[in-house]
């Protein structure tokens, strides 16, 4: 049997079905969205997805999908098809069930819609911890075959420092993963076949991103992988996120904004309840850049090896004199962002003495002039939490864990305590997340215990532990169920729901930009260059933003702007970014990576962006 699309003449919403000699065709026709053409073999078990827009066939592989296990891996088995039937909301279910050597049972899931089409695998087990669900893989012994893959390019839509778009040649490899710098990124590949891009990615719903990393592999054959290291356990039935397929998109982004799309669809994203407030959008000036160009000033030009230095100068009496630099040369940013190094204690509220006298007095201060500030916030931290907050191995703390009581009742008070109006509290007006791809991985690029901000430097001794494998066998203990990607949106959503609390119009800034934070998340960051002449910031830049909007097109951009090589590029990219989102200067007075100090006509540049920009508000109000 197989499943297979019909005349591309078909009805703008269709979905069509046939049978003929042991081949099942479907053919699916969404509304603006593209056209699949899906066949499955039933007799040999193999199928092939086509596309009329791409111009022919796209992948062709056999019924299989290797879900391992932290002890075995998972060897295909012998197939059986179970037939097809259409569901009550009209989507065509194909099933086949295989029998194996490492599950009890193991149903492949074809779900055929109109303007997609989805690949699940069900599985019984008991007792076993899943490792990696490997989509598209067929694995006899040592012998291993994915997809045949007819695509000419793909894409990976994530944070890069180098370049704007990634693509790869379709024999590549590459990762979407929790610990990149769009920590998570969209699990979501372009494949581009002809003049159309194709979406592959995943469908899961809330509670069910339990992994670090969506991975293409395309040496032998594609096949595309969701590691979960562990922390998934199979106690009865289970059944795999959904590898979904959407089709016609013209570019590499828009195939994203499509995959996100149809997850709205399925009701697997949802939007913020939230209405921004007015002052959201006003531009912002962050202190970050300015205290490198001054540490670095004072320290022979350097930051004596390592960032983390910078942190010294997250002072009142820094913030109080870049804020009257501004004013003085006509400068009135509305969002003041107070940066690393403010608080005592990175996990808590309490501002550090030696740099702070009254930092109450300074945001009631910024208040009266018309300018709300945001607090940076690394809650990954365990600094200054006890153990029982916090994910641990061989009983030491490894990061906050957004799973614990005790974590989210500290959480929730040191949230208050930073935003309350209340005597005794803060009062800021939200939070600029940072460093959730320290986001703990047993096998990943970061293992850190994030005791102190020390920790953010390469994971080296003390801070790292040994991945697991043969120097560790032990798992990161959590007092939950939830891994990867899931354990970031509990802890981002604690944190923005009980600053909502606290002051309904708070604002969250975050770098995770990926559809299922959509709901917990107020503006998407775009995150640091580095500082190299040879990257193209506004390319780099202004594809970060298309990604974002791709993601969640209701989020506002904070288009950031540290490590800029040089003051023209600073210029340029000043210039740019009310295009792109929300005006962000880093800097008050000169650019750090260069040492540039600003002149009169950089300060009228920016005072000039702003002003334009500030109209364009009111026009659109």
């Amino acid at each position: 049997m197989t499943l297979r699309i019909s005349d591309p003449a078909l009805a703008s919403e269709a979905l069509q079905v046939s049978e003929v000699a042991g081949t099942v065709h479907v053919s699916g026709r969404g509304s603006g969205h593209g056209a699949y053409d899906f066949e499955i073999d039933t007799a040999r078990g193999h199928c092939r997805i086509s596309s009329p827009m791409g111009g022919g066939p796209l992948l062709e592989f056999p019924v299989a999908c290797a879900v391992d296990t932290l002890d075995a891996q998972d060897e295909s088995g012998s197939l059986r098809w179970r037939g097809w039937r259409t569901l009550a909301d009209g989507t065509i279910r194909a099933e086949f069930e295989e029998t194996g050597p490492l599950w009890g049972s193991k149903r492949h899931l074809f779900l055929c819609r109109p303007s997609s089409l989805e690949i699940r695998c069900a599985l019984q087990g008991k007792n076993q911890r899943i490792n990696h669900v490997n989509y598209l893989l067929r694995r006899e012994g040592s012998r291993e075959r994915g997809a045949q893959a007819h695509h000419s390019s793909a894409y990976a839509p994530r944070f890069d420092w180098n370049k704007g778009r990634v693509l790869l040649e379709p024999t590549g490899e590459d990762s979407l993963g929790c610990q990149q710098w769009f920590s998570p990124p969209p699990f979501c590949y372009g494949l581009k076949l002809g003049p159309e891009w194709v979406a592959a990615g995943i469908a899961a719903a809330e509670g069910e991103q339990n992994f670090t990393s969506f991975d293409y592999r395309g040496r032998q054959g594609l096949s595309l992988t969701l590691s979960y290291e562990g922390h998934t356990a199979v106690q009865g039935e289970f059944t795999t996120p959904g590898l979904i397929f959407c089709f016609g998109a013209s570019e590499e982004n828009a195939a994203v904004a499509r995959y996100v799309e149809e997850l709205k669809t399925l009701g697997l994203v949802h939007p913020s309840r939230h209405e921004p407030a007015a002052w959201w959008a006003e531009p912002i000036f962050c202190g970050w850049g300015q205290q490198r160009f001054d540490y670095r000033r004072d320290h022979g030009g350097s930051e004596n090896g390592s960032f983390i230095n910078v942190g010294s100068y997250a002072s009142e009496a820094a913030y109080r004199h870049y804020l009257s630099v501004l004013e003085d040369h006509g400068l009135n940013p509305g969002t003041v962002i107070v940066d690393f190094e403010w608080a005592e204690h990175a996990a808590l509220g309490h501002p550090d003495p030696r740099r702070w006298v009254n930092m109450r007095g300074f945001i009631d201060e910024q208040h009266n002039k018309g300018r709300r500030v945001l607090l940076w916030y690394a809650p990954l931290f365990t600094w200054g939490l006890p153990p029982e907050a916090c994910m641990t191995l061989d009983g030491r703390p490894v990061a906050a864990d957004p799973t614990s009581p005790a974590w989210r009742r500290i959480a929730a008070a040191e949230v208050r305590r930073m935003i309350s109006p209340e005597a005794g509290c803060l009062n800021a007006d939200g939070f600029k997340i940072d460093f959730t791809q320290c986001v703990p991985s047993e096998v990943g690029p970061i293992r850190c215990h994030l005791d102190s901000k020390w920790s953010l430097l390469k994971p080296e001794a003390p801070h790292s532990f040994p991945p697991l494998g043969r120097e560790r066998g032990e798992l990161i203990r959590t007092h939950g169920n939830k891994w990867g990607a899931e354990m970031l949106r509990e802890l981002i959503s604690h944190i923005h729901g009980e600053m909502k609390r606290a002051k309904p119009d708070a604002l969250l800034i975050t770098h995770t930009a990926n559809p299922a934070f959509a709901g917990v998340v107020d503006a998407l960051r775009l995150n640091d260059l580095n500082g190299l002449p040879s990257a193209d910031a506004l390319e780099i830049m202004t594809n970060r933003a298309a990604i974002a909007k791709a993601c969640n097109p209701g989020w506002l951009i904070d288009t950031d702007n540290d490590l800029m090589s040089s003051k023209q590029m600073w210029r340029a990219y000043v210039e740019l970014q009310p295009r792109l989102g929300i005006p962000d200067s880093y800097y008050a007075y000169g650019i750090a990576e260069s040492g540039e100090a600003f002149g009169p006509e950089d300060w009228a540049h920016l005072a000039r962006v702003w002003a334009n920009y500030r109209r364009s508000l009111t026009a659109q109000r």
